[in-house]
């Protein structure tokens, strides 16, 4: 009982967002888990791949947590495959997960081919569909999409934005966040037209969803205004950027890493736009790369 309450305080602080805090905590469950006789159960199973999760996150700040993530996603897919075989739902699920860490280890070729096995055992387990399946599906056409393999990656993000809200229905957050990802990846990858209606079906969503001024509906915002500026529509653009940032600002602080995203488009608009003044006072707000402007103000 006393694992199990550890756990999923770690489970919570980690699901709040909190991974410095959650870590000492799963720590320490995996400490005491130690040397007790090995389980291979579901729950067991579900704990390692969660653990997984913290771990990777928390390697985006600290590398040297990968290789535990690592560690925790193959044990976890292990256990899986003992108690259901190779071709159960929870084994492809277990697999992409396996994979979205080995990718972000660096071995690409590794990691598509898991995502490729894990995507393939989940089609099979779902032919109709479903939201296990959209996730996994979305998640491999944005890795292929950050190594450069256009066509591939908004395919699958495409299909993601298809399926995933079909399932879940219109009012699901999850839906519309497919769909967002399918519109920012258009705008990323160089056709804002394309993206245009596909971010305004998203942040219409959002907006009934989460409300007008949520954080999906801020930062769709910001990616709808930067297409308008790819499409020369400047006055639309600049009023979503403007709101998007002045918000983030007066909510965040102008240091915290999503207003500065939402200030390096504002810098972008005004240089497209060759207002330079405008640029400058926005720029000069930016904090210098890997440092802190915290002494910085809003301008209005």
């Amino acid at each position: 009982a006393t694992l199990e309450s550890l756990f999923q305080l770690g489970y919570v602080l980690h699901a709040a967002g909190r991974v410095d805090a959650a870590g000492p905590v799963l720590a320490e469950w995996e400490r005491r888990s130690t040397g007790r006789p090995p389980r291979r159960d579901t729950l067991h199973a579900t704990h390692l791949q969660s653990l997984g999760q913290h771990a990777e996150m928390a390697g985006r700040a600290d590398t040297t947590q990968l290789p535990a993530a690592e560690r925790y996603m193959r044990e976890a897919l292990a256990i899986r495959r003992e108690l259901f075989g190779p071709r159960h739902a929870d084994v492809g699920y277990a697999t992409q997960g396996l994979a979205s860490v080995v990718w972000r280890r660096g071995r690409v070729a590794e990691g598509d081919s898991l995502f490729r096995d894990g995507i393939a055992i989940l089609r099979a387990a779902y032919p109709d569909g479903h939201p296990d399946l959209a996730a996994a599906i979305m998640m491999h056409g944005s890795k292929l999409l950050d190594v450069g393999r256009r066509a591939e990656g908004l395919a699958l993000l495409r299909e993601a934005s298809i399926m995933g809200p079909r399932y879940l229905g219109e009012d699901h957050l999850m839906g519309t966040t497919y769909i967002s990802a399918y519109g920012n990846a258009l705008r990323r990858t160089g056709d804002p037209a394309a993206a245009e209606p596909v971010l305004r079906e998203a942040l219409a969503r959002f907006r009934r969803q989460t409300g007008p001024a949520s954080i999906m509906t801020t930062r769709t915002e910001i990616g709808l205004g930067d297409a308008l500026r790819q499409l020369g529509r400047m006055g639309e653009a600049e009023t979503l950027l403007l709101g998007a940032y002045r918000r983030l600002a007066a909510e965040r602080g102008v240091r915290h890493p999503q207003t500065q995203s939402a200030l390096r488009a504002v810098v972008t608009y005004y240089d497209d736009a060759r207002r330079p003044a405008e640029a400058a006072r926005y720029r000069a707000l930016l904090a210098a790369p890997g440092g802190d402007r915290g002494g910085a103000t809003v301008v209005h």
